[in-house]
């Protein structure tokens, strides 16, 4: 292809365009003339190892660009070349380069002072002041060479540095850039690239530092002098920052007597500066020095300052005086804490709320910044030295300082929020605490909501599981978060949560608490679907639910949202996941073999060789088959038709199917074990041999590797992995027993049930047998007529009411739907009721219902006459005894002669309604379902 059709091919695709053009213009400046190339070529037999070419690139004449790259190799260089002086010989060579910048970055000609090249230069010096930091901190830089060679340079390099930037470390505002002072962009850039060099060089001396022993002479004479000549009120600011950090960093390796005796005083002093920036920048160097100095000292001197400090007009001094102070609550011993720095830090927190609430300026609100910022330090370094008290007001203080109507000091609050807790404890959580966290989850701004959801691990981890009750509505809130970010927060630490729940008191997880924090937590998935980096670890704490949850809670729940991400995510990651999550739940969770069975069922319909519509299911069906070996016996594999399923894949049509097969085949022949599985093996073998010949060249090459492992793979097999499956299947075939004995424990309470209703019906039909006998001979009073509904111990409807007896009284599952008027006991006795139906009174007793559905009373019914002597007025509930029955019947039969006497006799007899002694279910005499309890009225007695 000629050059005009690379470059088509080049700017069709952007990516690789970019890459290309920006490897020429790399190329074009670093080859410019054959001079060059003249230059940097090697005689015919000269070789180079790396130390020998490395000391070539660092001439002076050589591109800044070779002298980059060995910079970025020193470490390795002086590793491997330690023995014959790497040091020695490359670091002056390093070191040399820093002023001039060598040719720049085209290595001669107009190019060598472009702009390319300046920047060049600064990379190359931030590389080796960031390469020197690295190689002291590692002492690949013998201890020798720090005086004479790199400290003088790191000196050099910072004040060259500080100077360039008038407003010191960390400013933005740089040199004008061009004739016409550039913008503010270039500005920004240039001042971005100072600091990142001002602070390479700083890690340098740093490191020196570190790295010489206590009051060590370099110390004592090159950079105490240095650093107190920075510090002058006659030196500009960045210099004076400058010595204000180099200081501090000293007063971590002098003895205490130096310090006072050279530069305690001038340290002292900076704290008054004029600049702000140097009051806040020596204010954060009073920690080291005051280590250094002692207690005493410290007390006496270094509090003051601080007091002075915190009373401030500037807020970067306040806070830096503040974390000081906060900072020697560790260093200082418990009376000194008690009797001076708790009542400054208590006075300090009195106040910034207070001028808040009153209507305070932004500097107020900066205050409060800071104080909700070093909260959770104060407390966790002073929780030994702090008495109960104190601690008591400084959460009142806080929970003050929680209602603040800025979002950025309340989310300070809510990050320092569980070191709060740690200190305070769950008595003052629940007393002092609580109204602040749960308005926490409420906030309206989504940051603070994001914080406090970060943090309810750790805090229900402080809280202990008695807190649970208090915590669980707060956490459901935060899951129904309508943030996404904080939900998505909340699943990364979900199974802390959870398990935090399951252990919290009398609140189960498999009881109804359980069921409704569940849902929320499965109403996670829809929020995470759009990035698989935040779902797969939610699909993942998924295969843990069994702890959480009851089993069925997970089969109703969970295991359907694993098959539906299994069906419908495109995800390989989170398919992955869902995979081993299922597998997990399916062996602990589910308990029934019937359900096991279903699930597999699915699964090998969806994505076995014949249910699998598309090539990855049928892939996804591998790494399923896999996922189960690896969590079942193999005779469960066997059972399921996995085995055979996954040699059939041998045949699919799509190549990357096969290919997928034969990467599986080791773990296959782990499966198998001999004599059982002989024809499987040899089946396996055959579809190996077969691929081996594929028309894909990667089946083909896959094929005859995985043919070479399944003949070098012992016949016996491994000895773990066999104790690992027979405990499996063991575990199967307790599951299998205690499924059975729990059927034939359901059988027998249903033959038991049974036995016992055959056995209650054998003793009412004897005793409604009995009472026939005796009264079979009486005279009968009619059946009452009409319908009514049994419910309770009333009558519902017409004729429901016996008359002169008491309502019936049963349990709701029965109704007397009608009756005929003249029904003999036997002829009532067969008649069949259905429930709901209405019928005639004639039409009761001539009707047939089904066997099955019909209510059938049994009925013995009695009727009395009243004794000749009674009054017309008679009560019509009172009883007749037994020998008040003869009387009426006799005198019944005695009317029967005379018609004289027949309006006398009906008069003077009054027979009562009847009476019913028993009601059963007809259906339980054909099919003894039925669970009803017979009754028997027993009003006539």
């Amino acid at each position: 292809m000629d050059d005009h059709d690379d470059s088509l091919s080049m700017s069709d695709d952007p990516d690789v365009g970019y890459v290309l053009g920006e490897n020429l213009k790399t190329l074009s400046l670093a080859l410019k003339s054959a001079e060059e190339i003249e230059r940097l070529t090697l005689a015919d037999g000269q070789f180079y190892n790396d130390l020998e070419r490395a000391v070539y690139l660092l001439a002076p004449d050589r591109l800044t660009i070779q002298r980059l790259s060995v910079v970025n190799h020193l470490p390795v260089l002086l590793r491997d070349f330690r023995d014959d002086g790497a040091a020695d010989k490359l670091l002056p060579k390093v070191l040399s380069a820093l002023g001039s910048g060598g040719s720049g970055g085209g290595g001669g000609g107009k190019s060598g002072n472009s702009k390319d090249g300046a920047a060049l230069v600064g990379e190359y010096q931030e590389a080796v002041g960031n390469t020197l930091a690295r190689l002291i901190a590692d002492k690949l830089v013998p201890v020798r060479l720090l005086a004479p060679l790199v400290v003088p340079r790191a000196l050099h390099m910072l004040l060259q540095t500080a100077l360039a930037q008038p407003s010191g470390p960390g400013a933005t505002v740089a040199p004008a850039v061009g004739k016409n002072g550039g913008g503010g962009g270039a500005q920004q850039q240039a001042a971005t690239v100072g600091s990142k060099l001002l602070a390479a060089w700083l890690a340098t001396l740093f490191a020196c530092i570190d790295a010489c022993p206590p009051d060590a002479e370099l110390l004592k004479d090159q950079l105490v002098p240095w650093a107190t000549a920075r510090g002058q009120v006659t030196e500009p600011t960045p210099c004076r920052l400058l010595g204000c950090r180099v200081l501090g960093r000293l007063a971590t390796r002098l003895q205490a007597p130096t310090i006072e005796t050279t530069f305690f005083s001038l340290a002292i002093a900076l704290c008054q500066d004029t600049s702000h920036l140097v009051r806040a920048c020596m204010c954060e160097q009073l920690l080291p020095i005051a280590r250094a100095v002692g207690v005493e000292t410290s007390t006496r001197v270094i509090l003051t300052e601080l007091q002075e400090l915190l009373n401030d007009e500037q807020p970067d001094v306040i806070h830096a005086a503040f974390t000081c102070c906060v900072s020697l609550l560790e260093f200082f011993d418990a009376d000194t804490v008690t009797e001076t720095l708790v009542p400054l830090l208590r006075g300090f927190c009195r106040a910034a709320p207070a001028a808040l609430g009153s209507g305070g300026s932004g500097g107020d609100e900066t205050t409060q910044l800071v104080i909700a910022d070093n909260f959770g330090r104060l407390l966790v370094l002073g929780a030994d030295k702090l008495h109960d008290d104190d601690i008591s007001e400084f959460c009142q203080m806080f929970s003050a300082l929680c209602k603040a109507p800025s979002p950025r000091v309340r989310f300070q609050c809510a990050y320092n929020f569980p070191a709060v807790v740690k200190v305070a404890g769950e008595k003052r959580f629940n007393g002092q605490l609580q109204e602040a966290y749960a308005a926490f989850v409420a906030d309206p701004s989504a940051d603070v909501r994001h914080s406090i959801a970060a943090s309810f691990a750790v805090l229900a981890e402080l809280l202990g599981p008695r807190s649970g009750r208090l915590l669980r509505p707060l956490f459901v809130q935060l899951l129904r978060d309508v943030s996404p970010s904080v939900r998505q927060v909340l699943a990364t630490s979900l199974d802390v949560a959870l398990d935090y729940f399951a252990r919290a008191g009398d609140d189960t997880a498999g009881g109804a608490a359980g069921a409704s924090l569940l849902q929320p937590v499965l109403e996670l998935q829809p929020a995470l679907s759009g990035s698989w980096r935040l779902l797969t670890p939610f699909v993942e704490q998924l295969a843990d639910f069994h702890k959480f949850f009851a089993a069925a809670q997970v089969i109703d729940k969970v295991l359907p949202v694993l098959l539906r991400l299994l069906s419908s995510n495109h995800m390989l990651p989170v398919k992955r996941a869902a995979i081993v999550s299922l597998c997990r739940l399916l062996r602990l969770s589910v308990r029934s073999v019937a359900k096991r069975r279903e699930v597999c069922a699915r699964l090998l319909a969806e994505f076995g060789p014949r249910g699998g519509r598309s090539a990855w299911q049928r892939q996804l069906f591998v790494e399923i088959a896999a996922t189960l070996g690896a969590e079942f016996s193999r005779r469960f594999l066997r059972e399921q038709h996995f085995t055979d399923a996954i040699i059939d894949l041998a045949t699919d049509p799509v190549a990357v199917v096969r290919l997928k097969l034969v990467r599986f085949v080791p773990e296959l022949r782990r499966l198998i074990r001999l004599p059982h599985d002989a024809a499987l093996l040899k089946r396996l073998k055959m579809c190996t041999a077969a691929l081996c010949n594929d028309s894909d060249r990667d089946v083909a090459q896959a094929a005859v590797v995985a043919n070479h492992r399944l003949d070098a793979f012992p016949a016996d097999g491994n000895v773990d992995d066999d104790d690992a499956n027979r405990r499996k299947e063991e575990d199967e075939e307790a599951l299998a027993r205690l499924e059975e004995r729990d059927a034939d424990e359901a059988r027998r309470r249903e033959d038991e049930a049974r036995s016992e209703f055959r056995r209650k019906l054998a003793e009412k039909e004897h005793e409604i047998s009995m009472k026939a006998k005796i009264f079979g001979n009486k005279t009968r009073a009619p059946m009452p007529s009409g319908s009514g509904l049994l419910a309770g111990s009333s009558v519902v409807g017409s004729g429901g009411r016996l008359a002169g007896q008491q309502p019936f009284v049963g349990n709701g599952a029965f109704s007397v739907l009608g009756s005929a008027p003249d029904a003999k006991p036997a002829a009532v006795r067969r008649a069949g009721m259905l429930i709901g139906a209405k019928s005639a009174p004639s039409q009761a007793s001539s009707q047939q219902p089904e066997r099955t559905t019909g209510i059938t009373m049994l009925a013995k019914q009695r009727s009395y006459k009243s004794d000749t002597s009674a009054t017309p007025d008679a009560p019509s509930g009172t009883r007749a005894g037994p020998a008040s029955a003869r009387q009426q019947a006799s005198s019944s039969k005695q009317t029967q002669h005379g018609a004289s006497s027949a309006a006398s006799s009906s008069s003077s007899s009054r027979s009562h309604a009847p009476t019913w002694d028993v009601l059963f279910c007809r259906g339980c005499m054909v099919t003894m379902n039925c669970k009803f309890v017979m009754f028997t009225k027993q009003n006539l007695y």
